[in-house]
Formats: structure tokens, sequence, C-alpha cells
């Protein structure tokens, strides 16, 4: 339900290639999966592995889920930049 309202709601924005205008900082608040998984780390990641190989992929982010279960994600950020730059910054919390 969420993913949709959000897919609504992306389309009422005015604004041509909003992506194009968005440096700055951003606080991840809703993700439709773990949050790290949201850093430009694992997002690189995916889009570097080919479609056969993305079921390894999955499995090394499960066991890097399993590994920090003891630790809870806490602040997760992400940095645009104009330059087309994109860093991200997780704050784990033990």
């Amino acid at each position: 339900i969420i993913v949709d309202l959000v897919t609504q709601l992306e389309a009422l924005n005015p604004t041509a290639e909003p992506a194009l205008q968005c440096s700055g900082e951003w606080d991840l608040v809703l993700s439709s999966t773990q949050s790290f998984r949201s850093s430009p780390f694992f997002m690189a990641i995916r889009a570097a592995v080919p479609d056969q190989n993305k079921a390894m992929v999955e499995n090394g982010f499960n066991i890097h889920d399993r590994a920090t279960t003891a630790s809870r994600i806490g602040h997760v950020r992400q940095t645009i930049a104009t330059s087309k730059n994109l860093a991200g910054d997780q704050e784990l919390i033990s």
C-alpha cells in the first residue's frame, strides 16, 4: 500500500525531472527493504552484478543482515551532489 501511495504522490510532482534537482542531504525515513541496502555501496553491487548472479548477491546481503543483527541501524543519510556524486552515511547502534 505504501509503495502505491508513494507512486501516486510522485505522479503529482509538477517538477520536470525532479531527480536532477535533488542535491543536498536526505534522510531515509521509509524503505521497502533493509535500510542498509539503500546505501550507495549496496546499490552499486546490485547494479554491477549480472542478472544470472543476483541470487549470489542476495545471499551476501542476507549474510550481512544476519551478521549485523546484534546491532540496529540508526540514522541513514545520503548526500547527493550536482556533480552526480552519491555518498551514504549509516549509524550503527550496538
